[in-house]
């Protein structure tokens, strides 16, 4: 009875084991699918930011060619440019007369996928719409942030944006006349629509174009709403826009929960949908803030995720078909034991249950039949094949499915290593063989991925996966694995290399462009900098040539004079005392002269090295050369020097800003006529603040001064370029921030390096 008990204990032990180990791997083969779907939706969502990034590319290229055709046509600027000045009569049949002249290229515009074409007046007034014609004379001013900014700035602007009717990818450009005069601006705008039928020349999809419902309920008129937009089933804060082809998809409560979760930050995300599935949301910026108001939903099915749950439905019923067994066999040895312990000796009954045994046998070899065939089913389904190479008999196993791979016919191929090599590409055969026999050498895993040759000649890629069996001596004794046709997949990847090759070579000749157009800016900023040096010249030597001058004077009066009396030695000493004392001053003045001249042609040197030097050097180098012209118009300097740390700068360059500075301070203590007018220059360790206090920058351009070509000048008093290439000098070629902010009584710029 004792020996009874313990064997119960030592099967139940067992038995126990085995549901541990089945349990790890269950758990285990789970977080490997996880980590595969996870991977799977990166890769679709980085494919469709790529697509989405070509795609907009597309459309602001035929903007701005749209632009430029209406621009150089002279019957829409001479029709245009009358509307500003003309009463409401006389603007109607001008309206008329646009619509006219642009209906034929609006229609064929329309079918490209562009919804709109809107001109709009100077004050922001809506003028024309070519897709609501009848709509107009709306202000624009407070709901359409692109078209306020461009009658502004007088420079387009570009990007996504609410509007009265619709929305749209807008591309705003402002319009002039003949003479360069602002009559108002034009709008080239592009549907969602529109990007969804590109998306789907590339992508056999489900797209759809989600907008937040306050974004839209604040902007577009009542009677337009219902027209365009319906409640979203993704999210209760969207409208999904009425698009013909978007068919309805099945949404769970996990599904709506994940796109909740991934919409809170405002980046692009991809959901795992179910039935193989998968939904990225790529978000729309606003032209104004830059905050996510809308996204692109694009839903596919992933070939990828259906191959990645078929192998776990097949791992996982391999997992329990072998835990089954285990099982089993454990309970018949149990039972084989118990019933060997307790046996009395009767003959009859031990025949009696070899005849049992004999007949569980039998249906155990049936159900192992049976569960033979449903594993061949599955990795049919799954496309993976088993095989099996014994080394004792030289013997290779294929299952059905490999054969399939392969391409080769059952009946007449026989699979053996050799035939097996010939089926391997050429150049991947010694990369199989070296690391079949590096696995066996270090007794690990086999795993390769590599191509095949089919018998038509095709080409395939397939991965392969084996674990050795080794004896007590550790002799491989054989190898069992399976292989999986990887061939879609690769070919995803290898489209996507060759997308971001296309991607970088856009990107480099981009850099090159810009590159190219900074130099030709800073050269532009360079000679309009180098007229106002010669004007601070010009106070610089104006006190010297007038000393010189005086000077002169005075020697020549008192020859003519015949002041001095030669006759005795005193009187020629005191003559040529005088005469050294004021020549000596001319030579002092002179010199002064000289060195203003070599502190302009250092500033103009083409130097482009570091220099060891302090922020205090720089500063009093740029006064040398401005400072008469500051002190000229009674503009009083204040220094706080705090620091004399050494930094390593391009010194001209920085030089260069400063002045910058300095010099706006003084056009604008001039203009406004500001009286005990300040400038206070305070350096730290490596920062410098210069102030003024000329009353600052207003604050609706203060966030665009460092623009190029902005200026709050006329033309010929300001290019608009100087503040752009400081913020250039500093950020770009120095690492560090320049920055301007309002003071109580003026402005202040800081340099941070």
């Amino acid at each position: 009875m004792r020996k009874v008990m313990s064997t119960k204990n030592k099967y139940k032990a067992i038995n126990i084991s085995i549901l541990v180990i089945i349990v790890s791997l269950l758990v285990f083969s789970y977080i490997y699918k996880e980590s595969k779907v996870q991977s799977i939706l990166e890769d679709d969502l980085n494919l469709n930011n790529v697509q989405f990034g070509l795609i907009n590319k597309h459309y602001e290229v035929i903007s701005k060619n749209i632009n430029k055709f209406i621009i150089n046509d002279k019957k829409i600027i001479d029709i245009f440019k009358q509307v500003k000045d003309a009463d409401k009569s006389t603007q109607n049949k001008l309206r008329k007369k646009l619509y006219a002249q642009l209906k034929h290229k609006y229609d064929s515009l329309k079918e490209q996928g562009f919804r709109q074409i809107h001109f709009h007046l100077p004050n922001n007034t809506s003028f024309l719409r070519m897709h609501k014609p009848k709509k107009f004379g709306d202000d624009l001013t407070d709901v359409r942030y692109s078209i306020k900014r461009t009658n502004l700035t007088l420079e387009p602007i570009s990007g996504f944006e609410e509007g009265r009717i619709v929305n749209g990818f807008r591309f705003v450009f402002p319009m002039f006349d003949e003479r360069k005069e602002h009559i108002g601006s034009v709008e080239v705008s592009i549907s969602s629509a529109g990007y969804i039928n590109m998306f789907q020349n590339y992508f056999s999809s489900d797209i759809n174009f989600l907008i937040k419902k306050s974004v839209v309920d604040k902007k577009v008129f009542a009677d337009e709403l219902s027209k365009h937009y319906v409640e979203s089933t993704e999210s209760s804060d969207y409208y999904r826009e009425i698009i013909s082809n978007y068919s309805n998809q099945n949404i769970d409560e996990k599904f709506i929960a994940d796109v909740k979760k991934g919409m809170k930050n405002g980046n692009a995300f991809a959901v795992y949908a179910g039935a193989n599935k998968i939904v990225s949301f790529l978000p729309i910026k606003n032209i104004q803030d830059k905050k996510t108001i809308a996204y692109f939903s694009i839903c596919i099915d992933s070939m990828h995720i259906k191959h990645i749950l078929a192998v776990y439905f097949i791992v996982n019923i391999i997992i329990f078909f072998v835990f089954g067994m285990l099982l089993y066999f454990n309970f018949k040895e149990y039972k084989y034991r118990k019933n060997i312990d307790s046996m009395s000796g009767d003959v009859q009954k031990y025949s009696t249950e070899l005849e049992l045994r004999f007949n569980e046998q039998t249906k155990t070899n049936k159900e192992l039949k049976r569960q033979e065939v449903y594993l061949q089913k599955s990795q049919e389904i799954a496309h993976i094949g088993v095989w099996e190479f014994d080394m004792i008999r030289d013997t290779l196993y294929w299952s059905d499915e490999v054969y399939k791979i392969f391409a080769v016919d059952k009946s007449t191929f026989k699979p053996d290593y050799s035939k097996l090599l010939q089926r391997v590409h050429p150049e991947d055969i010694d990369k199989l063989d070296t690391e079949y026999v590096n696995s066996i050498e270090e007794k690990r895993e086999y795993y390769l991925e590599h191509r095949i040759v089919k018998p038509d000649g095709s080409i395939s890629y397939v991965e392969e996966r084996g674990n050795h069996t080794f004896d007590d001596n550790g002799k491989l004794l054989s190898t069992l694995g399976i292989i999986l046709d990887i061939t879609a997949k690769k070919e995803l990847e290898l489209s996507l290399i060759e997308l971001n090759k296309d991607l970088d070579s856009r990107v480099k000749d981009e850099v090159a462009k810009n590159k190219l157009k900074e130099q030709q800016l800073f050269a532009q900023s360079r000679l309009a900098q180098m007229g106002e040096m010669i004007s601070m010249i010009a106070h610089q030597w104006r006190q010297p040539l007038s000393a010189i001058s005086s000077t002169a004077v005075n020697l020549k009066t008192k020859l003519l004079l015949d002041s001095f009396k030669l006759d005795t030695p005193e009187s020629r000493l005191e003559c040529n005392t005088y005469f050294e004392k004021r020549l000596g001053n001319i030579e002092n003045f002179v010199q002064t002269l000289t060195t203003t001249i070599d502190d302009f042609r250092n500033f103009y040197k083409p130097n482009k090295k570091y220099i060891t030097t302090t922020f205090k050097d720089i500063v009093e180098k740029a006064l040398d050369i401005i400072k008469a012209s500051l002190l000229n118009h009674n503009i009083e300097i204040i220094y706080e020097y705090n620091s004399d740390k050494e930094l390593d700068l391009y010194g001209n360059e920085m030089m260069q800003v400063i002045l910058n500075i300095l010099k706006n301070a003084q056009d604008n203590f001039i203009e406004k006529n500001i009286e005990n007018a300040k400038i206070i220059i305070t350096i730290e360790d490596s920062s410098i603040s210069i102030s003024d206090n000329g009353g600052g920058i207003p604050e609706a351009i203060i966030d665009n001064i460092f623009d190029p070509y902005f200026s709050t000048k006329d033309e010929k008093n300001g290019t608009g370029l100087g503040l752009y290439m400081s913020k250039t000098i500093v950020q770009e070629h120095h690492k560090g921030t320049l920055h301007v902010e309002n003071t109580d009584d003026g402005v202040c710029f800081k340099i941070e390096l």
